[in-house]
């Protein structure tokens, strides 16, 4: 069962977030907040509320256990303004990716 955190209208770069991201990506829920409250960037901060929240989410709406989640962060699409009323689409999410190739 998929568990959603999303954090919105952050003002941090792109960049800074997805060096953190990377850090804790596929560890352990616990493993994963422990290394951001070690690490001391605004970036890790927003991660960390992320990451409580999702796991609270899970606890209270999902019922599952708090010691068995596992973290997934996934690239959102990035838009770059091409006219005046269109855009392109620069990249897909792997979840995207992983969907529409089965």
């Amino acid at each position: 069962m998929d568990v959603k955190a999303i954090a919105k209208r952050v003002r941090i770069s792109p960049i800074k977030i997805r060096l953190v991201v990377d850090m804790v990506r596929g560890k352990n829920a616990d493993e994963a907040l422990v290394i951001l409250s070690n690490y001391n960037t605004k970036a890790a901060r927003v991660v960390k509320k992320v990451l409580d929240s999702a796991v609270a989410n899970a606890v209270n709406n999902n019922k599952l256990d708090k010691t068995k989640l596992e973290n997934e962060f996934y690239r959102l699409p990035s838009w770059q303004d091409a006219t005046d009323r269109y855009c392109k689409q620069l990249t897909k999410s792997k979840k995207w990716w992983l969907e529409n190739l089965k």
